[in-house]
């Protein structure tokens, strides 16, 4: 329930959009308009579908590591969520680094043990980051390769 707060902002924005897009003009006329309430949406949509599919990616690892009778997979997707919802609000940490681990080892170390889910929510990081920059990597060579054709 409480990942759900991160909603919050987001709620603002978008019951908001058409008056905050007026102080926009008033402030800064020479910038660009708010994006419309359908993008605000699709960009919902698609931000849950990725935090839903990467906190089953960790359900799934801690299963993997530890066994399906561990604890309840909604503990463990719920952890994960305020982990890293944590990391994000954590503004002295680099990508909430070490703080998004540490929420998720408090919250799941007395289901898991303490040693165990720290080393599987630092493995997990240490995933995203390689998966993160491979998609970088691919579209770096992607871009270039059209860019190439272009020129061609």
């Amino acid at each position: 329930g409480y990942t759900i707060i991160c909603l919050l902002p987001f709620l603002f924005l978008l019951l908001g959009r058409n008056w905050l897009d007026k102080v926009r003009q008033q402030h800064f006329p020479q910038t660009s308009p708010l994006p419309s309430t359908k993008a605000l949406l699709e960009v919902l949509a698609l931000g849950m579908a990725v935090w839903i599919i990467t906190s089953f990616c960790f359900a799934w690892l801690v299963y993997n590591s530890e066994g399906l009778d561990v604890t309840p997979f909604w503990i463990i997707v719920g952890a994960y969520a305020a982990g890293y919802l944590g990391g994000y609000i954590a503004i002295f940490a680099p990508s909430g680094l070490g703080v998004s681990e540490g929420l998720v080892t408090l919250i799941l170390g007395p289901y898991i043990g303490t040693n165990t889910i720290l080393a599987i929510a630092i493995s997990f990081r240490i995933i995203q980051t390689i998966v993160i920059w491979l998609n970088i990597l691919y579209t770096v060579i992607i871009i270039s390769r059209g860019a190439q054709r272009e020129i061609d």
